[in-house]
């Protein structure tokens, strides 16, 4: 399985370390790939039909955006509802 990480959070490490990361004497390759491994995986936020505000369950899981869709479907045009 591939791990998947923020490109933004390996930038902010090479930022925060640019001293080091300059003169290169101070910031070992291994400690570079130390830190990057320590960051933690990125999980994509994926909405289910059931979970989405496009999702009729009452008219038998169709979806206002058309189509019929099971609960466990998604898409890459869902959004939750807002709360509040």
């Amino acid at each position: 399985m591939v791990d998947l990480i923020s490109r933004q959070a390996v930038i902010r490490i090479l930022e925060d370390n640019s001293a080091y990361v300059s003169a290169w004497a101070f910031l070992s390759f291994e400690q570079i790939l130390e830190k990057i491994r320590d960051l933690p995986i990125a999980e994509p936020d994926v909405i289910h039909c059931k979970e989405c505000v496009y999702y009729e369950n009452e008219t038998h899981g169709l979806c206002d955006l058309g189509g019929e869709w099971a609960p466990d479907d998604y898409c890459s045009y869902g959004r939750r509802p807002k709360h509040g």
